[in-house]
C-alpha cells in the first residue's frame, strides 16, 4: 500500500510503500504513517522516528501466537527503510523497478522478470492486479472499498466516516485500524467455520493446537467487532451495500468447507479419524490474551 505526504513548504511529495505477509497488517502500518503525517508532516524532517515502535504498536496476542512468521517492510524511493521478519528479496526487486520506472507499477513485475531471467533462472511472474483495499482521505472524511471474498462468491462493499461531533473529528488512523478489522475478522471467520467443519467430522481433536486456535479466534474475532463498533459510535459511518455479517460468513464457511469434506470422505481420499478417548474433562478456555491495543 502507498502512503504519501505533500510538503506545501518545499513543493514535495514524500511517498512511503508498506508491503506485509497480511492485508490486515499492511493498513495498520500504513494507518500509522497516515496519522502521523496529519499530526506532523515528514516523517523525514523528524530525526528520532521510530519505525519499529510504528511497527510493534499494533501488535496482539492471537497473530504473535499463531502467525509467527508475520514480516512487513517499509519501502522510501525504491529501498527498505524498516524490515521486520524474514520477506522475500523479490518484493525488493519490484519495489525498485516500481521507483526506476516512475512508479509505474505494472511495468515493474515485468522488470523484475527480466533480470531475473538474466542470472540464468527462467522465471515467469505472474501479476493479478485486483486491489483489496482502497482508503481515500478528503476533508477530514474517510472513503473505504473492500474486496470480500466469502466462501462462495466475490463481492465488494464500502463504507464512508464522516465527522459526528465537531469536538471529535474522526482520525484517519482509526478508519485504517477499522478498515483493517474488517479484513482481519474476515479471515479469521474463514478459519473459525472451517475449524468447526472439521470438528463436526473428528479432524479436530479437543485440546489439540487447532482446538486451541480455534478458541482463541473467537473472542479475538469479538474484539475486532467492538472497534468497528466504537467508531460507529463515535462518527457517522454508512456502508454501501450493507455492513459485512460476521455470523453470516462464518455459517458460509462452515456449510462450504464441510461439505467439500464430506465429497473426500465419499471418495475415499479422507478418513474419519477415530475418536481419542480421554477421562480429562473437556474445557474450551481461551489461553491466549489478546491485550492489541487497537
Amino acid at each position: 500500500m502507498t502512503c504519501s505526504y505533500f510538503n506545501e513548504n518545499t513543493g514535495e511529495e514524500e511517498t512511503y510503500v508498506v508491503r506485509t505477509q497480511n492485508m490486515h497488517s499492511c493498513l495498520r502500518m500504513t494507518g500509522q504513517i497516515a496519522q502521523f503525517f496529519d499530526n506532523n508532516g515528514s516523517i523525514a524532517l523528524h530525526p528520532t522516528f521510530s519505525w519499529e515502535k510504528f511497527w510493534n504498536a499494533f501488535g496482539n496476542d492471537y497473530e504473535r501466537r499463531y502467525n509467527p512468521s508475520l514480516w512487513g517492510v517499509v519501502y522510501y524511493q525504491g529501498k527498505p527503510v524498516f524490515t521486520s521478519g524474514d520477506h522475500h528479496i523479490f518484493f525488493d526487486l519490484i519495489e525498485k523497478f516500481d521507483f526506476e520506472s516512475g512508479q509505474d507499477y505494472e511495468a515493474a513485475p515485468v522488470l523484475a522478470q527480466n533480470a531475473l531471467n538474466q542470472k540464468d533462472k527462467t522465471v515467469r511472474i505472474d501479476y493479478k492486479g485486483s486491489v483489496a483495499c482502497v482508503v481515500k482521505w478528503e476533508d477530514g472524511e474517510a472513503h473505504v472499498s473492500i474486496i470480500l471474498r466469502d466462501a462462495q462468491r466475490e463481492t465488494t462493499f464500502s463504507f464512508k466516516v464522516s465527522e459526528n461531533n465537531e469536538d471529535k473529528p474522526i482520525q484517519i488512523g482509526q478508519c485504517f485500524s477499522v478498515a483493517a478489522a474488517f479484513l482481519e475478522a474476515i479471515q479469521l471467520c474463514f478459519f473459525i467455520g472451517s475449524a468447526h467443519a472439521k470438528m463436526q467430522r473428528g479432524f479436530i481433536q479437543r485440546k489439540s493446537e487447532e482446538h486451541k486456535q480455534l478458541n482463541a479466534a473467537m473472542p479475538r474475532l469479538a474484539r475486532l467487532g467492538n472497534e468497528i463498533i466504537r467508531l460507529e459510535s463515535n462518527s457517522k459511518i454508512r456502508y454501501r451495500p450493507e455492513k459485512p455479517d460476521f455470523d453470516h460468513i462464518v455459517f458460509n464457511a462452515q456449510q462450504t468447507h464441510g461439505a467439500f469434506l464430506d465429497k473426500k470422505i465419499a471418495s475415499g481420499e479422507l478418513k474419519v479419524p477415530k475418536k481419542n478417548k480421554t477421562k480429562e474433562p473437556v474445557e474450551d478456555d481461551v489461553d491466549v490474551e489478546d491485550n492489541s491495543s487497537e
